[in-house]
Parts: structure tokens; sequence; C-alpha cells
């Protein structure tokens, strides 16, 4: 290697030599953030990952179950100060014990199907329970 190639290599390295290192300093700090709002956001999902399935299972549990039906009945009753006290209010038979059935007396006594031909309320007795059980879900969803 002469002088000329040495000269040439030390001239390259004091032009291109901060530059580089301030292009590697940045790359660093680059990689570092990234890695430090990765974790972050990987705990973050993490938790609403668990929130999700918490809520997930509650609305299974309240919804799709006959025991969670009852217990959503016997708590609106509670909060109203009586047993029976929303089949009352609605004007619905105190001894229904289920939340859906007391929805779909209502819908059939606001509708005027208590006042019709019995065969009408069976026809769309299956109706009004679906109609019922769909906004059930949609409210608690």
């Amino acid at each position: 290697m002469d002088n000329a190639e040495l000269l040439e290599i030390i001239n390259l390295a004091i032009s291109w030599g901060p530059t580089i290192l301030f292009c590697l300093i940045l790359l660093n700090a680059g990689i570092k953030g990234f890695i430090r709002g990765f974790r972050k956001s990987l705990i973050l999902l993490v938790h609403s990952f668990i929130a999700g399935g918490i809520c997930l299972s509650l609305y299974f549990i309240l919804v799709d179950t006959v025991v969670g039906d009852q217990l959503l009945l016997s708590l609106i009753n509670t909060i109203l100060g009586s047993e029976g006290a929303l089949q009352g209010q609605l004007g619905v038979d105190s001894s229904i014990d289920r939340l859906t059935f007391v929805l779909v007396d209502v819908l059939e006594s606001s509708l005027g199907f208590a006042d019709s031909v019995t065969i009408v309320i069976q026809d769309n007795g299956a109706y009004l329970a679906v109609l019922v059980n769909l906004v059930y879900h949609i409210v608690f969803a």
C-alpha cells in the first residue's frame, strides 16, 4: 500500500466517518425505541385481550344461560326494591322467573295479542321470543 492510497483512506474516513457514526447512532436509538415501544404495545395488547376475554365470558354467562337470565331479573327486582317489582311495573304475572319471558309477555300485551284469538298468540309466540332474544343479545353486546 503506497502513501497515496493511505491518504485517500484517511480522507474518506475523515469525510464520511462522522456521517456514518451519526447514522449508526440514529439507527441504534431507533431500534431501542422500537423495542421499548413494542414492549409497551405488547403489554397493552395482552391487557386488552384479558379484558376482552372477561367481557366476552360475562356476556355468554349472562345472556345465553337460564341461570344468568334469572339472576339478571332478580338483580333488577332487587334494585327496584322488592320481589316481582319489575313484573308489577310492566303489568305482567309476577310468577315469571326469567327476564326474557317477562319481555315476551310485555311485548304480547303491548301489541294487543292478549285481546286476540288464542291461535294468533300461539302462531306469533315463537316470533316474539326470537325478537326478544335478538333485542336482548343486542342490548348486552
